[in-house]
């Protein structure tokens, strides 16, 4: 929490000295950006635009897919009273309600069907991270517009840095700018919009936690040293821009508003990208 908090001090500080020099025009970079925190991705987005912020600090609707083991752990971490993992309802706030899931399964169970890439499967009901906590050095009123803002990625810009994008572009109507690609095709300006990346030892710890651990469908650890991440949920998209609502974000391809192709001088200096980005504010 003390982190989250010295993110939100930093972006206050740093909007109020861009208020101080009357800079009123900001070409975010988030090139090679792999992501991070979302609530910190929001955070962002409510120092950008504190009015179009939803109520309760909530934003885009995300969903998990039903398993065996899933299902088990809901079941276990309800009975035996466990919060704070990914299988706990307190854990996420309703879309519907924009408040936590009472503590039952009724979230989880039956499930709503849908189906991906041609196989029908359950998923659970649909539900928003809750980071208002993360909101409270916002300002009141914004003082840009989304026509004095770009957001230029070179296409690496994953997770945290992908739903940023997404959601500033989509619901905020920023203009985007995708660096690089193959010249004259459009490029996204983000990849990989899961709801929520993780990895095997969180979710291992967090089995353990439930008591679940010993199971016969619980996963081993591995043998080695090794690490892997994966994403646990999938978000749908933020306005009505994609056609259709109920088809998660990362099976959209969306263009970018503007290209911009790297020379032999911009690929060594991102100044001169940024330069070439400004252009477009006129």
């Amino acid at each position: 929490a003390g982190g989250r908090f010295q993110f939100s001090a930093n972006l206050e500080k740093g909007f109020r000295l861009l208020k101080q020099k009357n800079l009123n025009h900001i070409i975010l970079d988030l090139s090679h950006n792999g992501g991070g925190n979302l609530c910190l991705g929001y955070t962002v987005i409510n120092f950008l635009f504190p009015d179009f912020t939803p109520l309760n600090g909530t934003y885009g609707n995300n969903d998990m897919i039903h398993s065996p083991l899933a299902a088990t752990l809901v079941k276990d971490s309800v009975s035996r009273g466990v919060q704070g993992t990914y299988w706990s309802p307190s854990t996420w706030h309703s879309s519907a309600t924009g408040q936590p899931f009472p503590d039952n399964t009724d979230w989880w169970f039956p499930g709503v069907t849908y189906t991906r890439g041609g196989i029908r499967n359950q998923y659970s009901e649909k539900f928003r991270d809750s980071c208002s906590f993360n909101f409270a050095l916002a300002p009141s009123q914004g003082q840009f517009t989304p026509e004095k803002l770009l957001v230029l990625t070179d296409g690496w810009c994953g997770s945290t840095c992908a739903v940023t994008t997404s959601h500033l572009q989509e619901f905020d109507n920023v203009h985007t700018v995708a660096v690089g690609g193959l010249s004259g095709q459009a490029m996204q300006p983000f990849t990989t919009p899961g709801g929520q990346v993780t990895n095997v030892p969180t979710v291992l710890q967090m089995i353990n936690s439930i008591g679940d651990s010993q199971l016969p469908i619980s996963p081993p650890g591995f043998i080695t040293s090794c690490y892997m991440g994966f994403t646990i949920r999938e978000i749908y998209p933020f306005g009505s821009q994609l056609p259709n609502p109920l088809v998660p974000l990362e099976f959209y391809f969306v263009p970018a508003t503007h290209r911009i192709q790297y020379t032999e001088a911009s690929a060594m200096n991102p100044a001169l990208v940024w330069d070439q980005a400004a252009e477009f504010f006129h």
